[in-house]
């Protein structure tokens, strides 16, 4: 009994003595100014802070602050509003604050907000937390600009919470980022720069990630955007050894090092994508002219003349081809090409052994269209999934002339619809995980269900031209629904935070084979009596699509397709040599054509595609 009673009494003085230890010193304002270093601005005893206290700063009619020649320091730091109007603040605009432990912006309870302004002066901490509770927590650094200093910043500190950067001006430096799941705010840099100087980081979502992946993943999320919204961000992890710096670049200034596309081992770049719409096209690397390929394209049977490429019916792996295909490339303004790709070696030679390591592959990027199917949504397999992205990092990914977005490879699923369910969203999450470093868009995900987007780091759509032309045709209403579509596709995209990508295409025909028939959709306007060859194509183009980019992916559009003739939807040039006709050389003189008229075009569409992209 009696050591009971001792017990209590030696547990109330040890929780005396904490108390007393971790003591506040508060922020009254009773001062004659709101100078930090004004000592009646402090209570309870008007003494100046030291690196030993605890600061906690409320709302009051005057808020401290920090100016040239101040030196201030604190163990720590918590900005926090209390009932009254109000919200409490703590500005710098020169001089240096110091502060051993913490610096918390917006505190546990709800309507507990923070502010801190920085124009001026360094800030040096072991961590900044920018909401550490309910209530929310803002940092502003403005003009002229001000420094940051710390080891670990954290926005916010925990899942649900509200916490935000707008960095305009100077500089914070750090050694981690962390965001918590579900945050709800993020960092908006404008003039600014982020410096991370880590070369691994831990957080809660991404484990031992490089500040790039990490910095990747938050920009496709929508955590860290520039101008908000109206700038690209640019990562640089090349120029000063050990940093990582973000910034924002204004859209008509991105350049190369936005892709960072790591050229430096490459013997020739000469990439002249700088600025303006960025250009894809679907290339298929397939064609032999020892299967007689041509036989299953309809211009192969068009009367009284076929009508073939510029190169003939060639060979894919051919160097000269793919030096010709490069050329037109660039005449056309396309400054990619998304390869089809449907396995391993050697269905995939062409791709690797001969367009990567070809003498001139460095005037175009390249990317991996991922066609494998993964079953039905009800009913998913994706067995191969993990091998396959395994056997691209091994082969592809580290190319220097890969297409990369914020330094992630770009690979772009032709089939989507299996990973709509439960399933499909786990082995997605799974793969991210796995493969943090890769840029996926998704195809053909139907715009209505925009919280399903937030699977893919962008979507587009492969067919959506032929697939409006198969209900109202190769018209202007085909180009307004197309409007009306990409305009609620990207609507939806921005809901979800992740890029749109819309696609061109200036017509389409397949055999008819088998028993099956395809709606032709003509390359002109059926609706205009006076409409020419290309004007569906370039009204489309006008109208539809280059309206329709989206900066947060450098206002990327693809066109279906460089050269998928078995569909006649390629701007690959033709010869140019023979007339217009609707005639094919069946027996009933139109199978295979359904009427359409088909012009032996030339340049036509590589023409129509510059001019419509760089206006």
């Amino acid at each position: 009994m009696c050591n009971k009673g001792l017990f209590v009494v030696f547990l109330i003085l040890s929780l005396v003595l904490v108390n007393m230890s971790l003591a506040d010193v508060l922020w009254s304002g009773a001062g004659s100014d709101n100078l930090w270093s004004t000592p009646q601005n402090w209570a309870p005893k008007n003494i100046v802070p030291t690196s030993n206290d605890v600061v906690v700063i409320e709302s009051s009619e005057n808020n401290p602050l920090i100016k040239e020649g101040i030196k201030a320091y604190a163990k720590a730091i918590k900005i926090r509003t209390t009932k009254a109007a109000k919200p409490a603040t703590l500005t710098v605009t020169g001089g240096n604050l110091n502060v051993t432990s913490y610096v918390r912006v917006g505190l546990c309870q709800k309507g507990e907000d923070g502010i801190l302004n920085i124009s001026g002066g360094r800030i040096d901490a072991n961590w900044l937390e920018v909401s550490s509770g309910k209530g929310v927590g803002m940092v502003n650094m403005g003009g002229p600009g001000g420094y940051i200093n710390i080891a670990m910043l954290r926005i916010p500190r925990r899942p649900g919470q509200s916490g935000s950067i707008n960095l305009d001006v100077g500089v914070i430096t750090t050694k981690e980022l962390m965001f918590a799941a579900r945050s709800e705010r993020y960092v908006n840099i404008s003039g600014g720069k982020l410096v991370i100087t880590a070369e691994k980081i831990r957080n809660l979502e991404l484990k031992d990630v490089t500040p790039r992946e990490l910095i990747a993943e938050f920009v496709r999320k929508g955590r860290i955007s520039g101008c908000k919204g109206e700038c690209k961000i640019a990562i640089d992890d090349t120029t000063v050894a050990g940093k990582t710096i973000v910034t924002a670049v204004k859209l008509e200034d991105v350049s190369n090092q936005v892709f960072s596309n790591n050229t430096a081992n490459s013997e020739k770049n000469d990439w002249t994508y700088k600025s303006g719409t960025l250009v894809g096209a679907y290339y298929y690397p397939w064609y032999n002219d020892s299967k007689n390929w041509g036989t299953n394209t309809v211009r192969w049977h068009l009367a009284p003349l076929k009508q073939q490429p510029a190169l003939g019916w060639y060979d894919s792996s051919e160097p000269n081809v793919i030096a010709a295909h490069i050329e037109q490339s660039i005449r056309g303004n396309v400054h990619f090409w998304v390869i089809e790709w449907w396995g391993k070696e050697p269905k995939d030679d062409v791709f690797k052994k001969c367009i990567l390591t070809h003498k001139d592959a460095g005037k175009l990027r390249y990317a991996i269209h991922y066609v494998i199917g993964f079953g039905t949504p009800d009913n998913p397999d994706f067995s191969r999934l993990f091998s396959d992205f395994k056997y691209f990092a091994d082969n592809y990914f580290n190319n220097p002339n890969y297409l990369k977005i914020d330094g992630r490879s770009v690979v772009v699923f032709y089939q989507s619809d299996s990973f709509t369910g439960e399933k499909g969203y786990t082995a997605l999450t799974e793969l991210r995980k796995a493969f943090p470093n890769v840029y996926i868009v998704g195809n053909n995900v139907g715009w209505s269900d925009y919280k399903r987007f937030e699977r893919w780091d962008a979507i587009t759509s492969y067919d959506a031209p032929y697939g409006i032309a198969q209900v109202l045709g190769s018209t202007r209403a085909s180009i307004e629904k197309l409007k009306s579509s990409y305009h609620a596709g990207r609507s939806a995209a921005e809901k979800a935070k992740i890029g749109f990508i819309p696609c061109a295409m200036p017509g389409f025909t397949k055999l008819r084979m088998g028993g099956v028939d395809f709606y032709a959709a003509p390359h002109y306007l059926e609706d205009d009596p006076k409409s020419v060859e290309g004007d569906w194509f370039r009204v489309m183009l006008r109208e539809a699509v280059v309206p329709t980019v989206d900066p947060s992916t450098s206002n990327m559009l693809m066109v279906t397709s460089f050269n998928e003739w078995y569909e006649d939807s390629a701007i690959e040039p033709t010869a140019g040599t023979n007339s217009r006709t609707n005639k094919d050389d069946s027996e009933w003189e139109d199978f295979y054509t359904q009427g359409t008229y088909y012009t032996d075009y030339g340049d036509l569409y590589l023409n129509i595609l510059r001019q419509e992209t760089t206006r």
